[in-house]
């Protein structure tokens, strides 16, 4: 795509449509993902809204963002593997919902809920890679220091299921 050379600096990519954003938003705010209004960040998705009003992305590429980021950190202080991409996290997210509780994942409101999404490494040896990780709700990832029998039950379950799926594909 042909873009007049005057603009070529002010440029910006849609992570879900891959479309470039030109001119006064990356101007304006200098590419940064936020805004800041009243004292306070309003983060911002590539579509130019707060990422938990986004009815187009949900907000979906900034947390794959913020997650791939993280784990990244956590990889390089524990010494374990790390081959995640961006792409595999938003596939990673794509259904959207949590597949231990099968309830949607939530989004903004600048804090971790039950049901925020969470990487998770199925084998912690292995570390963050393909086929190891999974995003699975905050609550899930959690379920260990203190939950329901029920709630155990389902992550039990789901566990299960992985585990014959990985076993039936090597």
């Amino acid at each position: 795509m042909w873009i007049g050379l005057g603009l070529l600096r002010n440029k910006g990519i849609c992570f879900i449509s891959e479309e470039q954003f030109v001119g006064s938003f990356w101007k304006k705010n200098e590419g940064k993902p936020f805004k800041v209004q009243r004292g306070r960040r309003i983060y911002l998705c590539p579509h130019k809204r707060r990422r938990e009003a986004c009815r187009a992305c949900n907000g979906v590429p900034l947390v794959a963002k913020s997650m791939l980021c993280a784990a990244k950190w956590r990889a390089k202080r524990d010494g374990v593997p790390f081959d995640l991409t961006l792409r595999n996290v938003l596939d990673l997210l794509s259904t959207g919902r949590c597949p231990v509780f099968d309830v949607p994942y939530r989004l903004g409101g600048g804090c971790n809920s039950d049901y925020s999404p969470s990487l998770d490494k199925f084998n912690p040896i292995l570390g963050y890679v393909v086929g190891n990780v999974y995003v699975i709700s905050n609550l899930a990832n959690r379920i260990k220091t203190n939950a329901t029998p029920d709630q155990i039950r389902k992550v039990a379950e789901w566990v299960a299921r992985t585990e014959a799926q990985q076993h039936g594909r090597n």
